[in-house]
């Protein structure tokens, strides 16, 4: 396989971006580009490949701090949270139509050239406050991964999360039909996840949401409903929070000072925006609880008790 880096005039809705690196192959197993925006040091430039020179380069964001388009390495994500509206990844910005509450700010987990946030806790509970669940306690590095479509967690916490909704697990057939080339998927009666929550601890900041908004696809079969959720099993216990998570959140990634913000989607839009410019911190997000705390990676200890 031949990898051709080039370099190109990139342009994001009127704006150019001069130089932009990109890498050509001669061969390849998807037919969709890929547009990297993480940390340098991630790049697959900086890793062995088929003997291949090790190197980093100047990625998008990067390249627009550097060219004076934008203030900072920052970029906030907001997805259609299942209303319709487009998806939007707003660099050196933040809008703050596209999220209500209050924004949780929280250092990048230490230690780590990938975007990950401590959790400390899993909940279930009700809309109304009621009845509130422990799913699992602890402290883990949480992946939140823009090209990832479902939300991992590992079996004993998965196995939670399916037992407070009767929830089970089946086999989806491949493309052509074939069950054995198939996923496996996670299902439950949709009339379970009527008023059901589930709340993400970081590190002292609740995120609250809708266990509803984690429904990927529905199946109605006569007067039976069920919904398909957006989890999946983690390889080696891995926790990456992806699409089926980020569409109910608000997140500002900013890589210059190594935070990231969080707050809960506003599921009310299209709307109008309210777009203010980063030139320093994160506008409106308060630290979290745990901000300053020094963590160790314990895992999440998987419990039914109210």
């Amino acid at each position: 396989m031949m990898i051709n880096p080039m370099t190109v005039l990139f342009t994001i809705q009127g704006v150019e971006v001069n130089d932009v690196q990109f890498a050509q192959c001669d061969e390849a197993n998807d037919v969709f580009g890929v547009l990297g925006i993480g940390y340098k040091d991630l790049e697959a430039t900086n890793d062995d490949f088929h003997g291949e020179p090790i190197f980093t380069y100047d990625n998008l964001p990067v390249m627009m701090k550097n060219q004076g388009l934008i203030h900072k390495n920052v970029y906030s994500i907001y997805d259609d949270a299942g209303t319709g509206s487009a998806a939007v990844l707003l660099f050196g910005a933040i809008d703050h139509a596209k999220y209500i509450g209050d924004l949780g700010l929280f250092p990048v987990a230490s230690d780590s050239i990938t975007l990950r946030v401590y959790l400390n806790g899993i909940y279930m509970g009700s809309s109304n406050g009621d009845s509130n669940v422990t799913i699992g306690t602890g402290s883990v590095r949480v992946l939140l991964d823009t090209g990832a479509p479902m939300t991992s967690f590992p079996s004993n916490v998965l196995d939670a999360i399916l037992d407070q909704i009767d929830g089970y697990n089946a086999t989806s057939a491949d493309a052509d039909g074939d069950a054995d080339g198939g996923r496996t998927i996670y299902i439950a009666e949709c009339s379970s996840l009527e008023d059901q929550t589930i709340t993400f601890d970081f590190m002292g900041y609740q995120l609250t949401v809708p266990l509803s908004g984690f429904v990927v696809e529905k199946s109605v079969s006569g007067s039976k409903s069920e919904c398909i959720l957006g989890f999946d099993l983690a390889d080696y216990s891995d926790y990456i929070f992806g699409e089926s998570f980020l569409r109910n959140a608000y997140v500002v990634f900013d890589l210059d000072d190594n935070e990231l913000a969080i707050g809960l989607v506003n599921t009310e839009c299209p709307c109008d925006n309210d777009i203010e410019v980063i030139t320093d911190g994160i506008p409106s997000a308060t630290r979290a609880p745990g901000y300053s705390s020094s963590q160790t990676e314990t895992g999440l200890t998987a419990s039914t008790s109210s």
